[in-house]
């Protein structure tokens, strides 16, 4: 590829018009891979690992939400409660559809690192995740 080429990439991904998955030219099972191999760090406890992987899929794959979820538990697992919060307002500030199992699951995990800080908050979290508890088990009446 000539360099005007790949400048002209990196604007458009300055510009948001191209993602890292893009432009790296990564295959959908490539990304499985790389998610699975995210999960399976995370399962035997290596849970710095896991973030990192997470945290690189995230950027590579920005429109895939459930990466910044599990990159919020294995961040909190590894004991980085800033930057697991941080990951899950960037989580539950998304407009898209996500499930709501997943949102519930968001909102208890705030509330839990919440619990000691900021006592109030994490209370609405819990509230809000009872609502979405009840929405789920209504629906499937």
């Amino acid at each position: 590829m000539r360099l005007d080429e790949r400048l002209d990439q990196l604007d458009r991904l300055a510009r948001g018009e191209l993602t890292l998955r893009d432009l790296a030219g990564l295959e959908a099972s490539e990304l499985e891979a790389l998610a699975h191999l995210g999960r399976a760090a995370f399962e035997s406890g290596h849970f710095d690992r896991a973030a990192r992987v997470f945290a690189g899929l995230e950027r590579i794959e920005p429109d895939v939400p459930v990466h910044v979820l599990r990159r919020a538990h294995a961040e909190a697992r590894d004991g980085r409660a800033s930057a697991a919060l941080d990951a899950l307002n960037r989580y539950l500030d998304r407009e898209e559809h996500r499930p709501k199992s997943d949102l519930q699951e968001a909102l208890l995990l705030r509330a839990n690192l919440l619990r000691t800080a900021d006592p109030e908050a994490a209370y609405h979290d819990v509230q809000a995740a009872q609502i979405l508890a009840e929405q789920v088990r209504g629906a499937s009446r």
